[in-house]
């Protein structure tokens, strides 16, 4: 069975949860990293690695050269996922800076750059993940996008509890859906893992408690802390890697009918149903399932070649 991953970021470090698919047939081992580099190391025998981290960094707000949304700030899948979350999506949605910034070396520097390449300045937030971003882009390439990418624990939940529907290429349901309570309240963490428990995955309270003191404890880098919310969001993380997993296997084998059936090929792909691969337009893939990614057809790409897309 493939091994899968989800990663979350935490104060001074990475928290990594690995499973043997999901829902996993064995248990879950969770563990905390101090870099990214060691998250590639432990994960190395994964086939699908979800991070919450913006992969594929815009350029400036207006580049006429460039056609359409590629290379342009901001990122369309972080306004469609603004949109999904509804009226809160523009506090919970942070905007993934240019790379112009990634040089800034202090909050001043990295505002002024921001501010130069956008016209506006960045979500404070957005500084305090800026060395992570920098370090995840110094090790990403396009070939490494295809087994680690980028998701979004937020529309990870938000599907869980209520799917989220594609009524074309690149649209979304409207965004008056359901809303959750905070995952930084118990009550919010435990209708977290209800959510997950209808999934399959069975975890109590007490055990994100129990993980929480022991990597904390055991880790041996220093200043880093995990908080709840982070290993909950890096559970999120491996629902969305096997997702990813399954529509790469999904691809992998419509490639491979085609090519041994080439009438098949050639043939209009009206019709969508069971057993179906992926339509022409990259809406849906094998077992009728929209794809659960945005946007969902061709991403644009960064300079280094990388998709501007978030899973979930």
């Amino acid at each position: 069975m493939a091994k899968i991953a989800g990663v979350d970021g935490c104060r001074g470090g990475w928290v990594v949860a690995i499973a043997d698919g999901w829902p996993p047939v064995s248990q879950i081992k969770v563990q905390v990293r101090g870099t990214f580099r060691e998250v590639l190391e432990v994960t190395k025998e994964c086939e699908a690695i979800a991070i919450d981290i913006p992969i594929g960094l815009p350029g400036r707000r207006i580049i006429p050269q460039w056609p359409g949304s590629f290379y342009r700030w901001p990122r369309l899948c972080d306004l469609m996922a603004r949109d999904l979350l509804g009226p809160k999506g523009k506090s919970r949605v942070f905007l993934a800076p240019p790379r112009q910034t990634l040089n800034a070396t202090d909050p001043r520097s990295f505002q002024q750059l921001h501010l130069e390449t956008t016209g506006m300045k960045a979500s404070l937030p957005v500084w305090g993940i800026l060395s992570k971003i920098r370090e995840v882009d110094s090790y990403m390439s396009p070939g490494l996008q295809d087994r680690v990418f980028e998701f979004y624990p937020e529309l990870v939940w938000m599907d869980l509890l209520q799917p989220i529907t594609h009524t074309r290429i690149d649209t979304c349901a409207p965004s008056h859906r359901k809303t959750l309570v905070s995952k930084h309240t118990r009550e919010g963490i435990e209708v977290r893992l209800g959510l997950l428990k209808n999934t399959g995955l069975s975890i109590e309270f007490q055990w994100l408690t129990i993980w929480k003191k022991w990597l904390t404890k055991s880790s041996p880098f220093r200043l880093i802390s995990v908080e709840l919310d982070d290993l909950l969001d890096a559970l999120a993380g491996l629902k969305a890697a096997n997702d990813f997993l399954e529509y790469q296997m999904s691809r992998m084998k419509g490639k491979r009918l085609n090519n041994s059936e080439q009438e098949a090929a050639d043939a209009p792909n009206e019709h969508i149903g069971s057993g179906d691969i992926e339509r022409d337009d990259g809406l849906y893939f094998e077992g009728f399932r929209s794809i659960p990614r945005i946007p969902h057809a061709d991403p644009p790409k960064d300079p280094k070649g990388l998709r501007m897309e978030i899973w979930y």
